[in-house]
């Protein structure tokens, strides 16, 4: 029985720690100065000595914020007259934002009321105006724009305009009637029009979106100029009441002079609905086929209503940066040469463009490289340019093309060599084992001899793991007898792969297996399972079935259907199938 008791109480007392501890954890995250220091529990519940704590240790930084933002007047005061202190403009923004007015007077008393104002007071200044306005501080705001107002006229302009877009999206009425009378008696608008350039308020849409409904009645009475009204239209036909995009339509159409609702929403992505709206009654208009569309879902939409013409629809086809667009546009529509060979070119980046514009550029690649269309020269070309600028992945997509030669890629690699300073710049740019690569890869000896010879480093592993790759048994010998590092795996060549596990002693021979199934090379995946004890026909099994190489598939089925836990690795090899779409092959593995 005492053994019990013991027990119990060590229990309890765990969890009693237990529950301090999580407590304190709280503490701590809820007060950062506190830095992890313990207080005794009964003191950790009360947080309004938590609270003076956390007062006492704040600097006088600190202090002057948190003072100017919870309305203490008198211990502001105390701080920024007890001597130099800092935090004043951040003082300043957060006295506004929760409408603490003795705070804001005092802070304009003592740092507004000189001849000179530094820089940093103004542009605090007019981060309160909008911080008081947003936040429907109609009284802490008035203060503060009587003061802006002694400033340069355009930055008061400026301010009431930011204000005016803030107080309409938090819906706060009674400060937008103000402004807009206080904006109407000093002609600010005008003013800001003439000396910033005039930037229509979006905020009438996210007041839609937000359910204003009293601002936005009210706003759709004031001069419509001041509104983007195609936003407020998208809005109002996605979430608006009835009636609603009806009647900003309306106003559009008697004010706007360009009439171009339909284009700008055609030309934005998620207007779907509003373009759509537009078209279903009858608002097409003639110059819709001469933009460039970037909306997957507008496109469709104009496609399918024919309001797209062939024009716009190569255009965009040029200028698609989704795959899911290119690949539409392709398959539903007549797409000419010259589109399918510039977007082809932006895509690899070798026209105009640039990567990081193009963000599914592979996949638009590898897409686009099926036209026979695209001339062998032109993928050349891209080749070459990849090569230059070191981007590997695109290399192997477009190496992997029939129409390039093995003679046409080292003829024009050499010509970009000699012509463009292209060693020059490989060498100091760290693109030598490229060009390595590629030339290991198509045979040619002298390009690699010159190379090893004149760079600043020995040829690269890559330029054996290609060579053996493609059969070329005289590289494989010469890399052999000239360089001491290792190399990776030889695959489909099976007298170069004899060679090299006979010549060769790196202990990277496990690969060999894996990268030969995923190639399709029976041949070689039969001779590495007789002759080597390294490789993995497991991982050899899962690299075929993802690049869907079903007689591989096949055959190591039988082998690795004998080993532990086989029919567990012929479910995963089959899933991995599935997800790379080689549906057939899954299911002729699942029933094996």
């Amino acid at each position: 029985m005492p053994d019990v008791r013991k027990r119990t109480t060590s229990s309890s007392d765990s969890n009693k720690r237990a529950r301090t501890r999580a407590k304190h954890q709280t503490t701590t995250k809820n007060y950062p100065r506190f830095r992890g220091a313990r207080f005794p529990h009964k003191v950790e519940a009360l947080p309004h000595v938590l609270d003076q704590i956390d007062v006492l240790l704040m600097n006088r930084h600190d202090a002057l914020k948190e003072a100017a933002r919870s309305g203490q007047v008198a211990w502001l005061n105390q701080l920024i007259h007890g001597g130099e202190c800092s935090g004043e403009c951040e003082a300043l923004v957060a006295a506004a934002s929760n409408g603490q007015r003795a705070c804001v007077d005092a802070l304009l008393l003592k740092f507004y009321s000189r001849i000179y104002v530094e820089r940093k007071h103004q542009r605090a200044l007019r981060k309160a105006v909008p911080a008081a306005g947003g936040n429907g501080h109609l009284d802490t705001l008035t203060a503060l724009l009587q003061k802006q107002f002694n400033f340069y006229v355009i930055e008061s302009a400026t301010a009431v305009w930011e204000t005016l877009e803030a107080a309409t999206e938090s819906g706060h009425l009674h400060v937008v009637r103000f402004l807009v009378q206080h904006s109407e008696s000093a002609d600010l608008m005008q003013k800001y029009n003439y000396n910033i350039g005039f930037r229509p308020l979006r905020s009438l849409a996210r007041a839609i979106v937000a359910g204003h409904s009293n601002v936005v009645e009210f706003v759709l009475g004031l001069d419509a100029a001041w509104w983007d009204l195609v936003a407020a239209f998208a809005a109002a036909v996605d979430v608006g009441p009835p009636g609603l995009a009806d009647r900003i339509l309306d106003i559009y159409l008697r004010t706007a002079e360009d009439k171009s609702m339909l284009v700008q929403l055609a030309i934005e992505e998620g207007s779907v609905n509003a373009v759509k709206y537009l078209i279903n009654h009858g608002h097409n208009q003639s110059d819709l086929g001469s933009i460039s569309m970037t909306g997957t879902e507008v496109l469709v939409l104009l496609c399918r209503k024919k309001c797209a013409s062939p024009e716009s629809i190569n255009r965009a086809f040029v200028s698609s940066f989704k795959i899911e667009m290119t690949r539409y546009l392709y398959e539903n529509e007549e797409i000419s040469s010259e589109a399918v060979v510039a977007a082809f070119k932006k895509a690899t980046v070798t026209g105009t463009g640039s990567s990081k514009h193009v963000q599914d550029w592979k996949e638009i690649t590898k897409f686009l490289l099926k036209d026979d269309r695209i001339p062998a020269q032109v993928i050349g070309k891209a080749l070459v340019s990849a090569v230059s600028r070191n981007k590997m992945e695109l290399v192997e997509v477009l190496d992997d093309d029939a129409r390039i030669t093995a003679e046409m890629a080292i003829e024009a690699l050499v010509t970009t060599m000699f012509d463009f300073y292209m060693v020059f710049e490989a060498v100091t740019n760290g693109y030598l084992h490229i060009v390595q690569w590629l030339a290991a890869e198509h045979g040619h000896l002298e390009i690699l001899k010159w190379l090893h010879t004149n760079g600043p480093e020995r040829c690269s592993t890559k330029a054996m793991d290609m060579a053996a790759a493609n059969g070329h048994l005289e590289i494989v010998r010469w890399l052999h007898e000239s360089r001491g590092e290792g190399y990776t795996a030889a695959y489909g060549h099976l007298s170069v792969a004899k060679f090299l596990f006979e010549n060769r002693h790196e202990g990277c021979m496990s690969e060999a297996m894996r990268l030969a199934a995923s190639k399709g090379h029976l041949e070689v995946v039969q001779w590495l399972h007789a002759n080597r004890s390294e490789g993995n026909p497991g991982a050899a099994m899962r690299a075929a079935a993802t690049s869907e190489k079903a007689t591989v598939v096949e055959w190591l089925c039988d082998i690795v259907r004998e080993e532990r836990r086989g029919q567990a690795r012929i479910r995963e090899a089959a899933q991995l199938a599935l997800e790379a779409n080689h549906s057939q092959l899954a299911v002729e593995m699942e029933g094996k």
